[in-house]
């Protein structure tokens, strides 16, 4: 079995205006992942929310956003 690196479970990204991400999960150990999609489709809010790089007046909000065993929320 490999090693969890990252879980997130129901990830969401909020501005004033719209939601940005909505209800995202996954779990990645060892392997690699590609996160595809339209323009537009939070790929990028994604990784900047992984990175806790979310600026304001953003509000990221998951049921469990951990990076190598370390909460990141």
């Amino acid at each position: 079995m490999t090693d969890i690196r990252l879980n997130v479970q129901g990830l969401s990204i909020d501005y004033p205006s719209a939601r940005v991400v909505n209800d995202l999960s996954f779990t990645l150990g060892n392997e690699r992942l590609a996160l595809v999609g339209e323009s537009g489709s939070g790929k990028s809010m994604t990784a900047r929310a992984l990175m806790g790089l979310v600026r304001r007046p953003g509000v990221v909000s998951a049921g469990a956003l951990n990076v190598l065993g370390r909460d990141a929320l």
